[in-house]
């Protein structure tokens, strides 16, 4: 079933990095978005402390799938205790604010609406019986 899914593929991840290897963020971000349906806090958790034991930065999907399998308190708890987490949370908080400041400078109220030029709703010719 699902459940094991999320149990295997973080056997797989933890395989590759006992061989050596070295799985790239995205790897770990899988292996936690795993962890959400159903939920298991505690794997998502040990795979985000190994994804910040290897200094990788997670990114913005990664910190807000582990918020919402963690919960508030526990994801602060975490973030209080890793520097890392701390500062890819502040990373990702900085380019919401920035990405939200775009939007708003596209708005209706703050720039006129610019006109297709032509007739119609740009479907192309009327049809003429």
């Amino acid at each position: 079933g699902r459940a094991g899914r999320a149990r295997e593929a973080a056997a797989w991840l933890f395989q590759m990095e006992e061989a050596g290897l070295k799985p790239i963020a995205p790897v770990y971000n899988w292996v936690i978005a795993a962890c959400k349906k159903p939920p298991n806090p505690d794997l998502a958790e040990r795979v985000a402390r190994r994804l910040l034991g290897t200094q990788q930065m997670p990114n913005e999907f990664c910190v807000s799938t582990l918020r919402q399998i963690l919960g508030p308190e526990r994801f602060s708890a975490l973030q209080a205790e890793i520097p890392l987490l701390h500062r890819a949370v502040a990373e990702v908080e900085q380019e919401r604010r920035r990405q939200q400041g775009r939007r708003e400078e596209g708005s209706p109220e703050r720039r006129a609406p610019q006109r297709r030029k032509g007739k119609g709703k740009g479907r192309g010719p009327d049809k003429v019986n």
